[in-house]
């Protein structure tokens, strides 16, 4: 039964890959097979398990994103991210390499708070123009662009809920391991922009769009989406205390708004949720099937099945836990097995069996960083490609051996200093 459960598994990752089948569609059809087979005998414990637990599964990390989005959208209207990226601009000059640093590590503080399209698309038109304008290659900055985002997102606190939802992980193991993820992707980026950040001739043009002017936004504004990760890290390392995510969050949308727009607070805090709510939608949806996928990945009768055939082909030695999932990591790429937001999340319940949580969580969070940065099917690489006017795929092998390097090195790190934890 264990490689019939296999079979479907691969089977509807096959049409995800191939763009068959969306994954907010495929997950909860996969989890009401794979919950099934064990049990043919009682359909109705399927249906129950898949749509009443696991619809709700991810419940946490469900109002996390909410909250995150309500932060986005107080950083985004406020002018506090844009702020941010013009004073860089402006800190740089026209020195292609102090540009290419300055502008990316802009880009990673604006994105520790913002998410979506929306705010891709926003950030991304005012350092896209400034990086290709000082001279660096259109498929460079697309590229530092993307590293930017990266970074800053594994300091999103609304994306270490998801990670605390779905592996049952302590916060300050997270916080820890995205700290150190993060630190490894900026060296890998500081290696793409040395070897990158070169003046060269370009005939890009960039897309007309009028002149806007910037709002006025005081200078301790742009703190901002640093709040809530000071918040979370300073209660925990002054006082062992694990503060609640979603107050992190609200805390640090009201300091946006007082700091920027106090007499419309009323206003601003309203459509920040509305707003904010509207943009993750398609988020919370994805969400929904990963719950689903979850609890039927992780039920009794399907782990009875699933652990010996795991157990017999994974390695549990630190080398192989490296090389493993190393080896493995493009499979993060085109919503594969190893992509969190997707089949990666029943991946990682069933290696729960395997290894302790907190190693397949490292794990993931390692993996993932391919697919933030080199995914040509996310939105924001299909963005970045169509302004820049580069293509998905470069923008992949362009990409690739640096976030490969620096996934090798955090498995690496998590092999060295966590595996007895």
């Amino acid at each position: 039964m264990g490689w019939v459960i296999l079979l479907v598994f691969l089977v509807f990752a096959v049409l995800m890959y191939t763009k068959k089948l969306s994954a907010i569609l495929a997950l909860p059809m996969m989890a009401l097979l794979i919950a099934y087979l064990p049990n043919p005998g009682a359909p109705l414990d399927a249906i129950t398990l898949v749509f009443g637990t696991g619809a709700t599964r991810l419940a946490s990390a469900m109002m996390n994103a909410i909250f995150g989005a309500i932060l986005a959208y107080v950083v985004y209207s406020t002018g506090i991210a844009e702020t941010i990226v013009k004073k860089a601009a402006e800190l740089a000059g026209d020195k292609t390499l102090p540009v290419a640093l300055i502008m990316t590590l802009a880009t990673a503080i604006a994105f520790i708070a913002l998410g979506g399209l929306g705010s891709i698309i926003m950030v991304g038109t005012l350092v896209l123009p400034i990086l290709i304008g000082v001279g660096i290659r259109p498929l460079a900055a697309a590229s530092m662009f993307l590293l930017g985002i990266s970074i800053g997102g594994l300091w999103n606190v609304a994306n270490w809920g998801f990670y605390q939802s779905v592996l049952q992980v302590p916060m300050e193991t997270i916080s820890s391991f995205a700290t150190t993820n993060a630190l490894l992707l900026a060296i890998a980026t500081l290696a793409y922009i040395i070897v990158n950040a070169r003046p060269r001739r370009t005939t890009w043009a960039m897309p007309t769009k009028p002149p806007t002017e910037a709002p006025s936004v005081p200078g301790y504004a742009l703190i901002t989406p640093l709040i809530p990760v000071a918040i979370l890290l300073g209660f925990q390392f002054i006082g062992g205390i694990s503060f609640d995510i979603n107050a992190a969050l609200t805390i640090g949308a009201l300091y946006g708004i007082l700091t920027t727009r106090p007499r419309q607070i009323l206003n601003t805090l309203g459509a920040a949720i509305t707003e904010g709510i509207k943009n993750v939608a398609p988020v919370l949806g994805l969400m929904v099937g990963i719950g689903m996928a979850v609890v039927a990945l992780t039920a009794e009768p399907v782990k009875a099945v699933m652990t010996p055939l795991l157990s017999a082909v994974v390695p549990k030695s630190p080398l192989g836990y490296v090389l493993f999932f190393g080896l493995l990591s493009p499979l993060a790429l085109y919503r594969g097995p190893l992509n969190l937001y997707g089949l990666g999340a029943g991946v990682g319940a069933i290696l729960t069996s395997v290894y302790q949580p907190h190693l397949v969580m490292g794990a993931l969070m390692s993996t993932g960083m391919i697919q933030g940065v080199c995914d040509p099917t996310n939105t924001h690489n299909a963005w970045t490609a169509g302004f820049t006017k580069t293509d998905v795929n470069d923008i992949l092998k362009a990409t690739l051996p640096y976030v490969f390097a620096a996934t090798l090195a955090a498995l690496a790190v998590i092999a060295v200093t966590r595996w007895a934890a």
